[in-house]
């Protein structure tokens, strides 16, 4: 038993482009697109830091990236110059979110032999998040022009996921998770990942859930309580936050007790959770004698 509702976020992919370029722009060489690693530092850093991505490495060090490893294995340069920005909003049927920043390295910037791309928070690559072995390797001369795309998708979890035995109060509650808005047609949000403290906090007394294209669940609502991060590491693969919100004596006092409750991700889909207690089949009696604090573990994992 615990009072912890896991929820598997989704997951994610992401990818590296080299387009290597003469002094006047013409087109030299262009990589495609190939797959690359996050590291476990950068699962950490997705999570604490708006700026986990700000930054695009060229290295000449050879070798397959190390999960473990911390930094480029050997650091050619540096790119802050972000050229472009595009966004991928969510489409059927699998609704994932994305973005693609290109950076590039001028005449005289990363001049050497490429086998090596990547992409972190600081200059000397000392935070990286990811990185990619290129192959075949690219030549770039002082004279040349070398533009590197990272693109990463965010791929939600559309299934309905459930945790029996979540304790609130000494009784025992039967969960069912489905994320739900993900259609949202606005621009991802991309500056961290895992849990959003500052809006989506609401209680519902419907006794069903939104479907994923719905913007909000059926029911009575109310605005709910705060929300504070709480525990995070690393797991399988991937990594969690906890996101705990409290409900105060003035907050979630539904007449007909709390079925669904929600909160949200920082990349704009919601999570919505129905309660179902295992003594009546119904949701969560709350008065204004009481405080209600609801936790979920947010977890999200390499594509």
């Amino acid at each position: 038993m615990n009072d912890i509702v896991q929820v598997n976020c989704g997951s994610f992919r992401a990818e590296y482009r080299l387009e290597l370029y003469d002094i006047n722009g013409n087109l030299l060489r262009d990589s495609g697109w190939f797959g690359n690693d996050i590291v476990n530092a950068g699962l950490t850093l997705m999570t604490a830091s708006a700026s986990w991505s700000s930054r695009t490495y060229v290295g000449d060090g050879a070798g397959a990236t190390n999960p473990a490893q911390t930094q480029m294995n050997s650091l050619l340069d540096t790119s802050l110059n972000s050229i472009s920005t595009s966004f991928y909003n969510p489409v059927f049927p699998d609704y994932q979110y994305g973005q693609t920043v290109k950076r590039r390295f001028e005449a005289g910037e990363g001049t050497g032999t490429i086998r090596e791309v990547g992409v972190g928070q600081n200059d000397a690559s000392t935070q990286l998040v990811s990185r990619a072995e290129v192959i075949p390797n690219f030549v770039k001369q002082s004279n040349q022009i070398l533009d590197v795309s990272w693109r990463f998708l965010l791929y939600p979890n559309l299934t309905q996921q459930a945790n029996d035995n979540v304790d609130i109060g000494g009784v025992l509650y039967d969960t069912v998770t489905l994320p739900y808005n993900v259609d949202a047609s606005s621009k991802p949000v991309f500056t961290q990942f895992g849990p959003n403290t500052s809006i989506g906090n609401r209680v519902y007394d419907g006794t069903s859930l939104a479907a994923i294209t719905d913007t909000e669940p059926p029911g009575n609502v109310l605005v709910g309580g705060t929300a504070a991060f709480g525990d995070e590491g690393a797991v399988a693969n991937g990594y969690y936050r906890d996101l705990v919100v409290t409900h105060t004596v003035d907050q979630a006092n539904l007449a007909g007790k709390i079925r669904t409750a929600t909160v949200r991700t920082r990349t704009e889909h919601q999570i919505q959770t129905q309660y179902n207690s295992q003594v009546d089949g119904l949701g969560i009696p709350k008065t204004n004698q009481e405080e209600l604090v609801l936790t979920w573990r947010y977890t999200w994992t390499r594509k």
